[in-house]
C-alpha cells in the first residue's frame, strides 16, 4: 500500500512530491493531478468542469467548441477541443 499526501495550492510545484494529490485552486474551479512514485505529474478528469469550460467557451463570439475524439498526431493531441470560428476556420 502507499501512503498519499494531499497538498491545496494556488501554484504547482516545480518539484512535485512522489504519491501526492495536488487540488489546485482557481476562482471558479478546483483541478486535481497526481503524482506516481517518482512525482511526475498526472491530471485527474472531471466532467462536470470540463463541460462547464466548453459551454463557457460557447459564449465567445465567434466560437462554435466542440469535442471530438481526436488521434494524437504531428498537430493535435489525443481528446482535444477543437473550436471552429464563424468563417469556417478551425
Amino acid at each position: 500500500m502507499v501512503e498519499l499526501k494531499f497538498f491545496k495550492v494556488e501554484v504547482l510545484p516545480h518539484d512535485p512530491k512522489p504519491n501526492a494529490w495536488y487540488l489546485l485552486m482557481h476562482d471558479k474551479y478546483c483541478e486535481t493531478f497526481v503524482t506516481d512514485s517518482v512525482g511526475t505529474y498526472k491530471m485527474v478528469g472531471n466532467t462536470t468542469m470540463i463541460l462547464d469550460v466548453i459551454s463557457e467557451a460557447t459564449d465567445i463570439p465567434g466560437n462554435n467548441p466542440f469535442i471530438i475524439n481526436c488521434v494524437a498526431g504531428e498537430t493535435v493531441s489525443g481528446g482535444s477541443v477543437v473550436t471552429i470560428k464563424e468563417d469556417g476556420r478551425v
